[in-house]
């Protein structure tokens, strides 16, 4: 049997495809201009050349965010020299206006054309957008909140936190600031007999304020530009950082904390009520409660031993003997002149203003009886001189004591002997609490800080709006407005 066959031939025809696959990959890098195409070209270098690529391509894309960043300031900066140009004619109006040769007609033309002006400055700032991005937000900074609709459980959670902190919390600190301090009873009382309650009605919101650890909380108020400055009628309002607070189901500590910050944050919406001219300090007027004060009798309701401030005080007067045990007197005295009044108003603020109510009611013994009673006094004081300045009516009040407000700074800032001696005698008697003169002693801490028996209708202060909010922010690390990033790294997760 004979097999027919043509090997030349068929070898032939494997060398030409051969060939021509050769023929077609040297067509392929002179046509694209690249010597490695694909992987059997060169695995390795094609690796290499494709990450190069990448960057490439990043850095020209790079290129572009920045070119758009640039355009976004070069319109805003626009809309800004149109704006200062009419601020520039603006102010050329008003000295043209005060003139003495101008008519009455005159001086209402000049005032039309300032108006206008006025009109078109918030039409400049309402319009200038780039990519339909406002330049100038309401809000002054740009929202980065993530488009993420939260779980039904997420909102029941803050749902009942914001129904606790109405019904009970607020009520019940409300009722013991005002129990407290009967000058501040006296004053609401007066307020609410003359204009009912709906003027001093607050929203409560718990939203997204800076993340956990930072601002627990915050109350907000609004005031008339009258002569003195009074209060805005229902402008008070309390916002709460939902990721320090997300629910009820709370450990002891934070349970202690949300207490305390409620606590805080009511004295200084009734003290905003009772002194709206003293604690507005847009004038800087010599009446103008110093921030130290603000702070410190805020810590005095809430505790200063509840979120970190003076935690240090605590820690040393643990072990001592008693009251009059100076053994860590020198420790103390250390740490008093790391900080001052003025610039840790939490922590030395509120033991400036311990001592001052020490001071005014003349005890010995350091108590809460003694301290809320020396503050009840200078408030009085207060109220009944609302044109003196904070120093005199307070030095008015100091006059048994001898001392003056720069003494008490004086024996803080620099640990005296009768600073540090105060300051021992406060530990201790705080030790294990809050360190609160709205409770039953200054040992009482935990989830006792506040009662529950207040009820929130019988109140001059209520909680009649509440709002909450679970979405999620994008980037707790900027401390300040939320800024536009502009992309410049060659990867998507480059900064």
């Amino acid at each position: 049997m004979v097999i027919q066959h043509n090997l030349k031939a068929m070898f032939n025809m494997r060398e030409l495809g051969v060939t021509s696959s050769h023929r077609t990959q040297t067509q392929e890098k002179l046509s694209s201009g690249y010597a490695i195409n694909r992987a059997s070209d060169n695995a390795a270098g094609l690796s290499i050349s494709e990450k190069m690529r990448r960057q490439i391509r990043g850095l020209d894309r790079s290129s572009t965010n920045a070119r758009d960043g640039i355009s976004l300031v070069q319109i805003a900066d626009g809309a800004l020299v149109e704006v200062h140009d009419m601020l520039q004619r603006g102010n050329e109006l008003a000295v043209q206006a005060a003139n003495g040769t101008n008519s009455e007609s005159d001086r209402q033309a000049i005032n039309a054309e300032i108006v206008q002006l006025k009109k078109e400055i918030d039409s400049i700032t309402s319009r200038t957008k780039y990519n339909e991005l406002e330049i100038f937000p309401p809000t002054g900074e740009w929202p980065r909140i993530a488009k993420i609709n939260p779980n039904k459980a997420a909102k029941e959670a803050l749902s009942g936190l914001s129904d606790k902190i109405a019904d009970e919390y607020v009520p019940n600190a409300v009722n013991q600031i005002l129990g407290t301090f009967s000058s501040l009873k006296n004053a609401m009382d007066s307020l609410v007999s003359s204009n009912g309650k709906d003027p001093y009605n607050m929203a409560l919101n718990i939203d997204y304020i800076d993340g956990v650890s930072n601002t627990l909380a915050y109350v907000q108020a609004g005031f008339k530009s009258t002569t003195p400055q009074s209060f805005a009628d229902g402008s008070l309002l309390m916002k709460v950082d939902k990721d320090d607070f997300p629910s009820l189901n709370l450990s002891p500590k934070d349970e202690q904390m949300l207490e305390s910050t409620i606590g805080h944050e009511m004295m200084h919406g009734i003290m905003d009520a009772v002194f709206p001219s003293r604690m507005s300090r847009r004038d800087n007027g010599i009446e103008d409660f110093p921030e130290w004060f603000i702070e410190g009798t805020a810590q005095l309701t809430g505790g200063g031993f509840t979120t970190g401030w003076n935690d240090w005080l605590h820690t040393l007067t643990s072990g001592l003997s008693g009251a009059d045990d100076g053994s860590k007197d020198d420790d103390i005295k250390e740490i008093l002149t790391k900080y001052t009044v003025d610039n840790r108003v939490y922590g030395h603020g509120y033991l400036a203003a311990a001592y001052l109510g020490h001071l005014v009611s003349g005890g010995s013994d350091v108590s809460k009886e003694s301290i809320a009673s020396g503050i009840n006094t200078v408030l009085q004081d207060l109220i009944d001189n609302p044109d003196d300045s904070f120093e005199d009516v307070v030095n008015s009040a100091l006059t048994s004591s001898g001392k003056t407000v720069a003494d008490i700074k004086d024996a803080i800032n620099n640990g005296t002997d009768e600073g540090v001696a105060f300051v021992r005698q406060l530990g201790y008697a705080s030790n294990g609490g809050a360190g609160s003169v709205i409770t039953e002693d200054l040992k009482t801490g935990g989830n006792l800080i506040l009662g529950d028996s207040a009820e929130k209708e019988d109140q001059p202060i209520r909680i009649t709006d509440s709002s909450v909010s679970a979405y999620k922010v994008e980037d707790n690390s900027w401390k300040g407005s939320s800024p536009i990033k502009l992309h410049v790294g060659t990867d998507a997760d480059m900064t």
